[in-house]
């Protein structure tokens, strides 16, 4: 499977592993699946390390950022940190994360231990996001 997850219910965490080729129906799978079981406002942290040729194009990116993007429309997302080691990864998160920088806390990180401070500290500095992730999973 291209796009696996691990949730921490417990602590509000997904952890996302990405492998092999991606395409546009794995993303908006990942997506719909974080709506339909309601851990898309919890942290996540995405590992994109493991992807590997043929990469996606710009405009499926663009395409698939914005379908993304209108799909989120009116719901809580919690912080998205993603590890882009390589720099053909690094520049097509860059693309997706751009779209999405307006309405979802994400950035992008070539170290690991980056994105997981980052995204630790983003907890911290908005510990009532963390509240309403626990409210949610009442």
């Amino acid at each position: 499977m291209p796009v696996s997850h691990t949730i921490d219910t417990a602590r509000c965490r997904v952890q996302t592993t990405c492998t092999g080729t991606i395409t546009v129906d794995d993303i908006l799978g990942h997506y719909e699946t974080e709506i339909r079981e309601g851990f898309l406002n919890y942290h996540e942290l995405i590992d994109t390390g493991g992807v590997t040729p043929p990469y996606l194009s710009g405009t499926d990116i663009w395409r698939t950022a914005m379908t993304v993007k209108n799909a989120l429309k009116g719901q809580k997302v919690g912080p998205r940190a993603i590890i882009a080691p390589s720099d053909v990864l690094y520049g097509m998160v860059r693309i997706f994360t751009t779209i999405l920088s307006d309405d979802v806390p994400i950035r992008i990180f070539r170290d690991p231990a980056a994105a997981a401070t980052w995204l630790e500290t983003w907890s911290e500095t908005f510990a009532n996001t963390a509240w309403e992730c626990m409210e949610a999973t009442d």
